[in-house]
């Protein structure tokens, strides 16, 4: 009678990187959160999320001693 729910598909690696990157800009749809919830990997989501950040720092740095440096 009651037959059991499939279990979600897991999340790849693009999609845990396209989540961060989302979450990161601040767009993100409520079925794309709601399909995140059940199926991304909190260590993976940490691990992505700091190297994104690490990225983004060192981006900034490299702009600002570029400008810096030209003037």
């Amino acid at each position: 009678m009651n037959e059991p729910d499939p279990q979600p598909r897991r999340a790849t690696l693009f999609d845990t990187l396209r989540a961060v990157l989302g979450a990161f800009v601040g767009i993100r749809k409520r079925s794309s959160g709601d399909f995140d919830m059940g199926s991304l990997n909190p260590v993976h989501v940490v691990i992505i999320g700091v190297a994104a950040a690490a990225i983004f720092v060192l981006t900034i740095v490299f702009v600002v001693r570029m400008i810096v440096s030209s003037v």
